[in-house]
């Protein structure tokens, strides 16, 4: 039987703490190994679930400084459509764990960081080629039942390396969805913004508060960085 343990909060788990660079106890998947299902999407494996009946995916809540007011953070996200009540609802971008499709490690299981820094890229359409991600800590999780099994989502803060915003396209058709919506959002503006409900409840604002509240890397922080850009898409 499945675990029974409740939900992570923002603050995290003793059993979900990042214990090295590009691995965090507590993912089969980064460990390679007690993955005893998997399905294929669109030609990539994924959707593997680990020992304890859980499906894996991974997160990340972009911040950055606004545009005018480099002292005010803000975090981007997005709407794949609007929910029962006709707003758009809105979301972090996430997705499964997946198997590494290219480099040296070439078909190993990606590590939580690994998924979350790849589904941002997808489903946010931000240019790899010109937009370098810093991936930072490990926020929070989420668990529910999903179907025959139970989900679990892992986030982290991260950042552009520049201090700005990432260059904006369009999102690849193979790997993810357009959204519909996009947004950058501050503390005070939480409030204001339909959030996707998942497992049948609403947390993605306590992960962006914990991203918010997070310390960013100090060569982020100098006031001389330039301003960060609209690009394709605000």
């Amino acid at each position: 039987m499945p675990d029974q343990r409740p939900s992570g909060t923002a603050e995290g788990s003793k059993n979900d703490i990042k214990t090295g660079r590009g691995m965090t106890r507590g993912s089969n998947m980064a460990r390679g190994s007690n993955i005893t299902k998997a399905s294929k999407n669109k030609g990539r494996i994924q959707h593997p679930i680990n020992s304890n009946g859980e499906e894996e995916s991974a997160g990340a809540v972009l911040v950055r400084r606004r545009p005018g007011d480099v002292n005010l953070l803000e975090a981007y996200v997005i709407s794949m459509g609007p929910g029962p009540s006709g707003h758009l609802e809105y979301e972090i971008p996430k997705g499964h764990l997946e198997y590494v499709q290219e480099g040296a490690r070439k078909g190993a299981g990606e590590t939580w960081e690994e998924a979350a820094e790849r589904e941002l890229y997808e489903e946010t359409g931000a240019r790899k080629d010109a937009t370098q991600i810093l991936m930072g800590p490990f926020i929070g999780f989420d668990r529910f039942p999903q179907g025959e099994h139970w989900k679990k989502i892992q986030y982290y803060v991260c950042w552009c390396a520049d201090g700005g915003s990432p260059i904006f396209g369009h999102v690849d058709r193979k790997n993810a969805k357009e959204p519909v919506g996009r947004m950058w959002v501050s503390l005070t503006e939480l409030p204001t913004v339909t959030f996707k409900k998942k497992g049948g409840r609403v947390r993605a604002p306590e992960f962006i508060r914990a991203a918010l509240n997070t310390n960013p890397p100090i060569q982020l922080m100098a006031q001389d960085l330039p301003e960060p850009n609209n690009s394709t898409w605000p």
